[in-house]
């Protein structure tokens, strides 16, 4: 039998996931390489995003939890940013940082949380058949179903 296949929904959300990578990247690079940032830094980023695809492609309720709430958090953080320094910046910083950073968040928190993507990450109660969020652990090994309590 072969392997079930990636849903619309996760596949949107790691295309969206790559994209703010690459943006990320690019831009720290150019500013690590000015002396602005450490390259620690550049590390550090690369290497949980490389985590979250990989937790996307596993299909781990943890990096689910990761990319639905911090992409709408980062989003919120990055648009919010972009409107305090809305009169300082050129247009070209202000297209990066919502097309490149802000936009691709929010696709991709969004896309988790369409059904398919439950069903991806194992957030489908099995006996009722609700979707869940909740956790019933720290690293969401387990989850708790909200309408019926049952723990899988």
């Amino acid at each position: 039998m072969p392997p079930p296949r990636t849903p619309w929904s996760v596949r949107i959300a790691t295309a969206a996931l790559v994209v703010f990578a690459a943006t990320q990247t690019a831009i720290t690079v150019r500013v690590a390489s000015a002396g602005q940032v450490g390259w620690a830094q550049v590390v550090f980023a690369v290497l949980l995003f490389v985590l979250l695809l990989a937790g996307f492609v596993r299909g781990s309720r943890l990096a689910w939890l990761w990319g639905r709430f911090l992409g709408f958090v980062l989003a919120a953080a990055v648009v919010a940013f972009t409107i305090a320094t809305w009169r300082g910046t050129p247009a070209q910083a202000k297209a990066v940082l919502l097309l490149g950073f802000a936009a691709p968040l929010v696709a991709m928190a969004v896309a988790l949380g369409r059904p398919a993507a439950y069903a991806w990450f194992h957030l489908v109660c099995p006996d009722c058949g609700k979707r869940t969020g909740r956790g019933a652990d720290l690293l969401y090994r387990q989850v708790r179903c909200r309408s019926c309590g049952k723990v899988f």
